[in-house]
């Protein structure tokens, strides 16, 4: 689904219980955890401008509409 330290662009706006996701934005995906309280994954990025941590759910229940929500981004090359 995600790959750790790839970045993503969020294709429209997301509202969750702790997070907003801007339209338009880019965020690095940088972990991913599972609550069986909750029933749900939650994965985290960060904003590599502001440090901001967000994170969007996806419970168990729920259809994976994570490539509707986020594009994959090429990551720059580092130096050579």
């Amino acid at each position: 689904m995600f790959q750790k330290g790839s970045l993503y662009r969020v294709r429209k706006q997301i509202v969750t219980s702790t997070s907003t996701f801007v339209e338009g934005e880019t965020l690095e995906f940088t972990d991913s955890s599972y609550s069986p309280y909750d029933c749900s994954s939650g994965f985290m990025f960060c904003d590599r401008e502001s440090g901001v941590i967000k994170t969007w759910f996806l419970h168990d229940d729920e259809e994976d509409h994570s490539r509707e929500l986020f594009e994959a981004m090429p990551t720059p090359a580092g130096p050579a």
